[in-house]
């Protein structure tokens, strides 16, 4: 036993001072050092003011480098393909959900980040759930899902509905919510489309058109006015609410409760926490040493606290965000959304069925 603690000792001591460690540390802190000469990283997210400046304010503290953060939306393809071509990127990060970064890589766009992934804790299996980074893309080196997640959100105003009255999907149908319920707009990409894609494959087309149209849905493209509707009881049922806008009205005292109906609890989402970097960044090295820190625990302390989303470090607290995101043990989630391989071959299909059983 004494031999024992001797050799681990003497292993951890070499591993310390070895020469790969050394000349690793080096790299990163040359990496460091060039990325504050250029001063500055553009990075593109969701329009989340607790998100840009708990961003800004932690990436600053940490390196001494600002953050420029842009809020585009869908957009900022557009503006990233115009500047490539006139060889002018100004936009070094990525965050985000995975279509938009396969249509990066698609569009050639994208740059790697496996090979640029350089702090320990951060390339470290153990310190993230289930034991492995989870990649968005199938060659695991473009797109890195930092949080997951339980979607899909259903919220009702408790004093207007009580939660008890909803234990199945197809209770929405009844005559009693006509008229009183509202979602983000489920004909375009984002919440809205998440919770129709898991609809529509859960109880076909007829269901989506009986509840969507039947029940004479209010629809609605701006996140903020989701949470509102429920708050006020202007629709006290609502769908595709996201938990960062529901959670100010309940921090306020709105009796706003999540329900899971029990033929369909959610499936697995990673929200706004997909990370990528652009090809060509402005800051490449600035670029990298957001990348490391974004996905390290502190980075992702801010993240999972300014998105609500917990994230898939095993080190972030879950206290951070609310319990009904959670996954729960022994629910079976049959639904991932944030795969390369559902995203091209079953969301478009469930898409063209949305669009054809909606409309535009």
């Amino acid at each position: 036993m004494i031999k024992l603690i001797v050799w681990t000792a003497i292993i951890s001591g070499f591993m310390l001072c070895s020469p790969y460690r050394s000349e690793s540390q080096t790299a990163w802190n040359k990496i460091v050092a060039e990325a504050k000469k250029e001063g500055s990283v553009v990075v593109n997210g969701p329009s989340i003011r607790e998100l840009s400046q708990g961003l800004t304010d932690g990436f600053k503290k940490a390196y001494g480098i600002n953050v420029e953060y842009l809020g585009l939306g869908f957009e900022v393809i557009t503006r990233m393909e115009r500047e490539a071509l006139a060889g002018r990127p100004s936009i070094d990060m990525y965050m985000g959900g995975t279509r938009t970064i396969l249509i990066l890589m698609d569009k050639d766009l994208a740059e790697t980040i496996d090979d640029k992934l350089q702090l320990p804790e951060v390339k470290e299996p153990k310190n993230w759930r289930g034991g492995k980074l989870k990649w968005v893309d199938t060659k695991n080196r473009f797109g890195l899902q930092t949080t997951e997640w339980v979607m899909t959100d259903l919220f009702v105003n408790r004093d207007i509905v009580k939660p008890e009255q909803i234990t199945s999907w197809k209770d929405l149908l009844k005559p009693e919510w006509k008229g009183k319920i509202g979602s983000f707009d489920p004909r375009i990409g984002g919440a809205g489309q998440a919770i129709g894609r898991y609809l529509i494959e859960k109880f076909g087309e007829d269901f989506v058109v009986k509840l969507y149209q039947g029940q004479q849905v209010t629809f609605t493209r701006e996140h903020r006015q989701v949470a509102e509707w429920a708050a006020r009881g202007t629709y006290p049922i609502v769908l595709a609410a996201v938990q960062s806008m529901i959670e100010r009205y309940r921090k306020e005292g709105f009796p706003l409760v999540r329900v899971f109906p029990k033929d369909g609890p959610g499936s697995l989402l990673g929200g706004f926490s997909t990370v990528a970097m652009l090809k060509n960044p402005p800051h490449p090295n600035a670029a990298t040493v957001f990348l490391n820190w974004v996905t390290s625990k502190d980075g992702q302390e801010v993240v999972s606290r300014a998105l609500l989303e917990p994230s898939r470090r095993v080190d972030v607290p879950t206290s951070l965000v609310p319990d009904y995101v959670l996954p729960q043990p022994g629910v079976k989630y049959d639904i991932d959304q944030y795969s390369e391989e559902w995203q091209r071959e079953v969301a478009p299909k469930l898409e063209e069925r949305l669009q054809k059983a909606l409309g535009k």
